[in-house]
């Protein structure tokens, strides 16, 4: 799938805002790295066509261990309870992937290209089954849970989370249509 400057712009949003992809938070609780295996396996598979197998390897060691230092400084923001928890976790692991691609000389555009590629590696199957994947995830039910989700946020119940407004979509653009669009409060800058 060719992923064009507004798809990677609308899922850089989610990511960092969180990717959404819902609910199951149980990483933050656990510290499991495998739900990021994906994210792992793709930000490889980039770093080998820029940089060739053996320093790719050792690349996406570096950014396995900067991940791990970086996780247990992530704020507590509602575990299992909070669907933008999972969000929180891709945030840090592309901060992760900056950091260890900063500290080897590449520039901030670098790390965003290869943060781009990841996406499409990750994204790397039939159009008819990403159509079906994508119809199951952000069905109705989904919306509905997204959009209390924010209103759950409203309350502040976590200092280090997000507050955020469920903008209703009009229909026209149905990649960015009925997502969160604005983020109000980042719980950890207090902007």
């Amino acid at each position: 799938m060719k992923m064009d400057r507004r798809k990677f712009i609308t899922i850089s949003a989610i990511t960092a805002g969180g990717m959404a992809v819902g609910g199951g938070a149980l990483y933050t609780i656990r510290r499991d790295p495998n739900i990021l295996d994906d994210h792992f396996e793709g930000t490889e598979k980039v770093l080998r066509a820029r940089f060739g197998k053996e320093h790719a390897a050792g690349l996406t060691g570096d950014i396995r261990w900067e991940y791990e230092a970086l996780a247990p400084q992530m704020p507590y923001i509602g575990g299992e309870e909070n669907m933008f928890t999972e969000w929180l976790v891709y945030g840090v692991y592309y901060l992760a992937v900056y950091r260890v691609l900063k500290a080897k000389g590449q520039p901030v555009e670098e790390a965003g290209k290869v943060i781009f590629d990841t996406f499409e590696a990750m994204a790397d199957y039939p159009k008819w089954l990403l159509r079906i994947v994508g119809k199951l995830r952000y069905s109705k039910d989904y919306i509905d849970r997204l959009r209390e989700a924010t209103a759950k946020t409203q309350k502040r119940r976590y200092p280090g989370d997000w507050v955020a407004t469920f903008i209703e979509g009009d229909g026209k653009d149905k990649e960015i249509r009925n997502l969160v669009d604005k983020f109000l409060h980042c719980g950890k800058l207090g902007t």
